[in-house]
């Protein structure tokens, strides 16, 4: 019996197929990024602040104070971004030679979104470490603050194990309503009201007495 050449090719091609997936590496994901608190405190860099970490905590977070004024600003605590790379130029660098700029016209405007419901704002909580050190809310860390660092991250150490692991860090959920077009997690909200087929009588409906039509 001759083997089908149909048959044959796809074989082939599976086999193909299947080379080229196992030598690709799988692609996983890598941890979310840290701010600069966390990154200045975690000096062995293990995801967790062990207690040789919180007593040295004032040391280690007085590496954020660039103008060495004593405090930590709003623009020192910044999750510092990479800047682009210099040798790709942008969307509105110059046109190659020879060609020219098509005009853009104005774009409709967009249409109007609906009101969200009114009610408390929907407020994303500080980050433990942030709340912690941060004691007069003001957004700063001030150089009183940073005395106090060891005794304010101690009171995160729910389980007293004197060391800070990450659910002990993770950031709480959002206070108040979801924006306006994402459903809140949980079930759905119970309908008041009667299920169909309550509040009717049993039985058939009444007859309606004979009479004269007039």
């Amino acid at each position: 019996m001759k083997p089908n050449p149909i048959v044959a090719a796809l074989i082939a091609a599976l086999a193909f197929s299947s080379s080229l997936m196992a030598e690709e590496p799988a692609h996983r994901p890598g941890p979310p990024p840290r701010g600069p608190l966390f990154k200045a405190l975690d000096t062995d860099e293990d995801g967790t602040l062990s207690s040789g970490e919180i007593d040295g905590s004032t040391t280690s977070l007085r590496t954020l104070d660039e103008n060495s004024d004593g405090d930590l600003t709003r623009e020192e605590l910044k999750i510092k971004r990479p800047p682009p790379p210099q040798d790709q130029e942008g969307a509105e660098g110059p046109p190659p030679d020879g060609q020219e700029v098509p005009e853009v016209k104005d774009a409709p405007p967009p249409p109007e979104e609906e009101k969200p419901a009114e009610g408390p704002p929907h407020r994303r909580p500080a980050p433990p470490l942030m709340a912690a050190l941060d004691t007069d809310r003001d957004g700063t860390i001030s150089s009183d603050e940073l005395e106090a660092a060891p005794e304010s991250l101690k009171a995160l150490d729910e389980n007293g194990d004197g060391e800070l692991s990450e659910d002990e860090l993770r950031p709480a959920p959002p206070e108040g309503p979801p924006p306006h077009g994402e459903r809140p997690h949980g079930p759905p909200p119970h309908r008041h009201g009667p299920k169909p087929g309550e509040g009717q009588p049993e039985g058939p409906p009444a007859e309606e007495p004979e009479g004269e039509a007039p």
